[in-house]
């Protein structure tokens, strides 16, 4: 019992800490974006048409990377079926 008690504990703590990390990872891209966006409009005041395309297909590059991070970076489990991870019943 207690074995399965301090596995079941490493489990979550490390599942808390891709969790985390995955925060962090969007946190970051958020900020990324949001400096684009400035760029951006910076730019297109300025008058500086050249550089809006760049600017913009970065924008969609930080986009679809935060797709990623949504949609598929997940935690290990050891119980999988075909349409992703199931939990385990004690949460």
């Amino acid at each position: 019992m207690k074995t399965s008690s301090i596995t079941n504990r490493r489990t979550k703590t490390g599942q808390t800490a891709v969790w985390q990390a995955r925060l962090i990872m969007l946190v970051m891209i958020n900020i990324a974006q949001l400096w684009i966006l400035a760029a951006t409009v910076d730019a297109a005041l300025a008058r500086h048409y050249s550089v809006l395309l760049p600017l913009v297909v970065a924008s969609g590059i930080c986009f679809l990377i935060t797709l990623s991070i949504l949609r598929w970076w997940r935690p290990t489990s050891r119980r999988k079926t075909s349409t992703g991870y199931i939990r385990d019943s004690d949460r």
